[in-house]
């Protein structure tokens, strides 16, 4: 082999170990997770189990009350006080103990599309776009003999998934039937299928609104599609984020149109205050530095009326 043989071999070499080097555990909330690297992805080979958002702040407790849907929680299965819920689940499914430490925890939808971010800087809950881009680069390994697994949801099973049920586990990903909290009505929840399916967030909604597209693996071998509701509890298997990071929310005072994922740097007035530090006088209509009759009258004046027909749109 002649020296430039011997060059391009070494640069070939460096480039991949660059490639595979992006795909690094991270620790978050005193957790290191287990990752893998599926085609040009890199995924969190077990289940999110973080208390907090990327910023520190506390995801609340789940408390099996309606009013929970517009605020984000977490729980883990077999949480809770019962009659508030019923658990069915494999020996020791319904062991809150257990079944963290082999399942992690589940999350309503509001907390996977909070602006704080549920996974780790650098990281984010993959939408259905970047679900099947999984499936089908599985799916092509399969097709060409890379791999052998009976379908896509086999190759991501853990082979301990349950007797009769393993999957292949052919990357590591090490999928396991950890089930689900679901709502039944307003007063009970119900932890269900735990030792044989298990579902994955995405945060892509239906256009109807009230669920969310998602992903779900039983003892098939076929990585189905599923639609959640937005207050069930789910798991979610966090993806590396790729391009441009900052703050993404368009509420933030430093937010960047351009940013391809939230990094966790957004940052918001205090209460009371705009961006610019100015006291915020909520129904000061007429910009007086107070709230008078004036003012009433000014917004009844303007009550029914359009944006077009005041000349405020846009």
């Amino acid at each position: 082999m002649n020296l430039f043989k011997l060059f391009t071999v070494a640069v070939l070499l460096t480039v991949t170990n660059i490639a595979k080097s992006q795909c690094v555990s991270p620790t978050f909330d005193n957790y290191t997770y287990n990752v893998v690297e599926i085609g040009n992805q890199c995924w969190f080979a077990e289940n999110l189990r973080t208390t907090v958002y990327s910023n520190g702040d506390l995801i609340n407790e789940w408390t099996y009350t309606p009013s929970e849907e517009p605020f984000g929680a977490t729980a883990v299965y077999g949480q809770g006080e019962l009659p508030l819920f019923t658990c069915s689940a494999s020996p020791g499914g319904c062991d809150e103990t257990v079944a963290l430490t082999t399942h992690g925890r589940v999350y309503n939808y509001t907390a996977i599309t909070d602006s704080r971010n549920v996974c780790p800087v650098g990281w984010h809950v993959p939408s259905l776009a970047e679900w099947d881009t999984l499936d089908i680069f599985i799916y092509s390994q399969i097709s060409d003999g890379t791999i052998v697994a009976d379908g896509t949801g086999d190759a991501l099973k853990s082979t301990n998934f349950y007797p009769g049920g393993e999957g292949t586990d052919n990357y590591g990903f090490n999928a396991l039937p950890g089930g689900q909290i679901a709502p039944t009505n307003t007063t009970t929840w119900l932890h269900n299928h735990n030792g044989t399916s298990v579902w994955f967030w995405s945060t892509t909604t239906y256009a109807y609104g009230e669920a969310v597209s998602g992903k779900h693996l039983d003892g098939g071998d076929i990585f189905l599609p599923s639609s959640n509701m937005i207050d069930s509890g789910i798991y979610i298997r966090c993806l590396k984020s790729t391009g441009l990071p900052g703050c993404n929310d368009i509420t933030a005072c430093n937010y960047n149109p351009e940013a391809d994922f939230n990094d966790g740097s957004c940052e918001y007035p205090q209460e009371g205050y705009d961006c610019e530090c100015n006291q915020v006088c909520w129904g000061d209509f007429t910009g007086d530095g107070s709230r008078t009759v004036d003012d009433l009258l000014l917004f009844l004046s303007a009550y029914g009326s359009t944006c077009d027909e005041l000349g405020l749109s846009e």
